[in-house]
């Protein structure tokens, strides 16, 4: 057995995918308690009043939309896990494309926040370094899950032959 046949299975690097790949759920969940704190506490109220400070008619629909794409990443988030541990070979794009979705949805979510409460800013230091992160872990991420020898012995179950 050559050196780069034994390069497979969800060890050396992959194993802080996998932390990466678990994580993202448990911080998608926090982050949506977060969002129904802010149901609780009247927030819908604050942003469906006119004579309210921060009240844009599409802010309502906006923090709606923004739920529902909360949703469809834990989804997608917890998929991700399922392919990550049954090593299915479909796990790399996927993970991909996640990452990248993510960044992207994080990066719209700011502009169209800015567009709709030009007085409080989206992009403060919280978020750039959110950005950051998300950015720096597609920078990590991405080329390793395209060229990894690991990566291309590991994630092989359910392919086609």
């Amino acid at each position: 057995m050559n050196k780069q046949e034994e390069l497979t299975g969800l060890g050396g690097w992959l194993i802080l995918v996998g932390i990466g790949v678990i994580l993202s759920p448990i911080t998608l969940l926090v982050d949506g308690y977060a969002l129904l704190e802010f149901f609780k506490e009247g927030g819908i109220d604050l942003l469906s009043d006119p004579t309210s400070e921060i009240y844009h008619p599409s802010l309502l629909y906006f923090i709606y939309a923004e739920c529902a794409v909360n949703v469809v990443l834990l989804v997608c988030s917890l998929y991700a896990v399922y392919l990550y541990f049954s090593k299915h070979f479909r796990f790399p794009k996927f993970y991909i494309g996640l990452m990248i979705g993510y960044l992207l949805i994080l990066l719209i979510d700011c502009m169209v926040s800015d567009y709709l409460v030009p007085q409080e800013t989206a992009f403060d230091d919280e978020t750039i370094i959110e950005l950051a992160k998300s950015a720096l872990r597609c920078v990590i991420w991405v080329p390793y899950l395209l060229l990894s020898v690991r990566v291309k012995n590991t994630f092989v179950q359910y392919a086609k032959e």
